[in-house]
C-alpha cells in the first residue's frame, strides 16, 4: 500500500491574456499524489490542457482545469483559469539609473478585465506590447 499526499495545482487562479492574434500558453504545476496526472478542462472552447498540464487559450472566458492522480482517481484538485483581454498597464515603481542616450527597460504590470475578473496577469510574456 502506498499513501500519498493530496494533489495540488498552482497557480490558483491562473489569469492569462486572451488576444486572438497570439497563442498564449502556460504550464500549470501539479504536486502530490503519485506524481502522474491526467488533466481536464471544463470548457475546452475557452482553454485546452495538454497531458503535461500546458494550458492553451482559445477564447476569452473562464474554465476550470483539473489534475487527477493517475493512480487514484479520487485524489484530484483544480484551478480556475481566466482568459481576459488586456485592460491596462501600470509602471512598477523602481529606482533606476541610466546614462544619457542609453535605452531603458521599464518594469510593467499588466491587468486583464473581463466579466469574471480584474487582476494582474499571471504571465504576459506572449503579449504583443511594443
Amino acid at each position: 500500500m502506498v499513501i500519498s499526499g493530496p494533489v495540488s495545482v498552482e497557480p490558483s487562479p491562473l489569469v492569462i491574456p486572451y488576444d486572438p492574434s497570439v497563442v498564449h500558453q502556460y504550464r500549470l504545476r501539479a504536486s502530490g499524489g503519485s506524481g502522474e496526472y491526467n488533466w481536464y478542462s471544463s470548457d475546452s472552447n475557452i482553454v485546452s490542457v495538454s497531458a503535461h498540464g500546458v494550458v492553451t487559450v482559445h477564447a476569452e472566458g473562464k474554465s476550470t482545469v483539473m489534475a487527477v492522480d493517475h493512480k487514484n482517481q479520487e485524489n484530484r484538485n483544480q484551478t480556475t483559469v481566466i482568459a481576459a483581454r488586456l485592460a491596462r498597464l501600470k509602471l512598477v515603481p523602481r529606482d533606476l539609473e541610466i546614462q544619457v542616450g542609453e535605452s531603458i527597460i521599464l518594469p510593467v504590470a499588466t491587468y486583464g478585465r473581463s466579466e469574471y475578473h480584474n487582476a494582474p496577469f499571471s504571465n504576459c510574456t506572449a503579449l504583443p506590447i511594443v
